[in-house]
């Protein structure tokens, strides 16, 4: 069984016998990402940061909006009352004067 010392000079004695690249030539997909990342990197710059902070947060205020429906469906209201009991709630206060 080949020790890992043979492994690494097999490897080394492999990689010296391979050709080199000729120096002008880019590495393969090199020009895609870069391309790729300077327009994005101009898009960016097109909207402004209230645009960048307001579609990250949607989905923050759209959940937020659902809680507080919910909470405010299911919450017990305060029950109406007749307008026989607000008029005489009110001639108590007035103390029965005209």
């Amino acid at each position: 069984m080949p020790t890992l010392e043979d492994l690494f000079l097999r490897l080394s004695r492999l990689a010296r016998r391979a050709p080199a690249r000729p120096p002008d030539e880019l590495p393969p997909g090199l020009a895609n990402r870069v391309l790729a990342q300077v327009r994005a990197e101009q898009d960016a710059e097109g909207r402004s940061l209230w645009e960048r902070l307001s579609l990250g947060a949607l989905p923050f205020a759209a959940a937020i909006a659902a809680l507080c429906l919910i909470v405010s469906h299911y919450s017990k209201p305060e029950p109406r009352r007749a307008d026989a009991e607000l008029l005489v709630q009110h001639l108590v206060v007035s103390g029965f004067e005209p």
